[in-house]
């Protein structure tokens, strides 16, 4: 039985969710214990459908950037013909520069690469076939997947980080252009 100088809620009884005994008495302890062992298998799957759905939404935004100007954004592309200038980075800036979220931008540009990184492998795909590269097939093929699973993994990994806000692109700008300046000066003096 509570305290009388603490007033109780009906229906909050010892031992019900959300009850803790330090509590007032029956009153929803305002910072909840959260089991660290492991999830419980309908909380994965509330957070995998929550998932799926923000990236059900964030696909139908970019349905709504057009065909002017995801040409535009596809040819920001061609920046990265310049050392330390990342094709993906780029595509990203000028995404955001046009209205983008972060998010949204990084999608984007991902998903504009998906089609260049599949003609190239339709186009070397002959050349794999032949008879020159008969010991190779089984190293291209797991260099293949693992580069496939690597960018997934990025995809994922660089999404998350963009969704906080505090974070920003600022770590890999840096990195591009030193490892540009580094690229270009090594590249003339040799």
């Amino acid at each position: 039985m509570a305290p009388a100088s603490y007033p109780s809620r009906p229906g909050w009884p010892a031992g019900a969710p959300g009850y803790s005994p330090g509590s007032y008495a029956g009153e929803r302890n305002p910072a909840p214990r959260v089991q660290v062992a492991g999830r419980h298998s309908a909380g994965q799957r509330a957070l995998r459908q929550q998932e799926v759905n923000e990236a059900i939404a964030a696909d139908a935004r970019l349905t709504q950037v057009g065909y002017l100007r995801g040409t535009m954004l596809g040819a920001l592309q061609i920046f990265a013909l310049l050392p330390g200038i990342s094709r993906d980075g780029v595509v990203m800036v000028g995404g955001m520069f046009r209205g983008l979220s972060r998010q949204d931008a990084a999608r984007f540009s991902f998903l504009l690469s998906a089609p260049v990184i599949l003609a190239a492998g339709a186009l070397k795909l002959g050349e794999l076939t032949g008879p020159d590269t008969h010991g190779i097939r089984g190293p291209v093929l797991a260099g293949s997947i693992a580069s496939g699973v690597s960018a997934f993994l990025a995809l994922r990994f660089l999404v998350r980080y963009l969704s906080d806000r505090s974070r920003t692109l600022t770590p890999f700008a840096i990195y591009c252009l030193v490892a540009g300046i580094g690229s270009a000066v090594y590249l003339s003096l040799t």
